[in-house]
């Protein structure tokens, strides 16, 4: 007449606080503390997992660890390469920035002396170089976004007007 069930403490767990991923009223309460919702972990390993992950910032994935700085950096030199691509300047992949920004710089002042700055190609180029020669000099320098766009925008305004 009377069905007997086994009940685990995991179960009684469940049964009593209704719970149906399994986890302790301690689990919960630490991903509640977490800002983990604990309706998101499936399993009390999961959530031991997320805890720990949380709390400890060894577990920091390393991609995430590249500096904004070196992306910056990154981004200037793929302009460079372009730059000097469209400038015929071979570039090795172990130049320096400034090394090829002295190259563009040079290659920049022999095609002005030849064209005498009338073309509006040339012009584009010298404006995209003195961007990037800024960008650079304001990571460098430290300095903030905002002024960094401020000064590339004023660069370019004074390429355009030749000012």
């Amino acid at each position: 007449m009377f069905e007997i069930y086994n009940i685990s403490a995991i179960n009684a767990n469940i049964l009593i606080s209704g719970n149906q991923n399994g986890l302790s009223e301690q689990t919960i309460r630490k991903l509640k503390s977490l800002g983990i919702d604990p309706k998101t972990v499936s399993s009390e390993i999961e959530a031991q997992k997320l805890i720990e992950e949380k709390e400890n910032p060894k577990y920091i994935k390393t991609e995430n660890k590249i500096s904004s700085e070196d992306k910056k950096l990154e981004n200037l030199y793929k302009r460079l390469k372009a730059l000097a691509l469209e400038l015929g300047i071979v570039i090795n992949e172990n130049q320096k920035i400034p090394d090829i920004l002295d190259k563009i710089h040079n290659k920049i002042t022999e095609l002005e002396n030849k064209t005498k700055g009338s073309n509006s190609d040339f012009n584009a180029i010298k404006s995209e170089y003195e961007s990037v020669k800024l960008s650079f000099n304001n990571i460098i320098a430290g300095k903030s976004p905002l002024l960094s766009e401020m000064d590339v925008l004023s660069q370019n305004n004074r390429a355009v007007h030749r000012l």
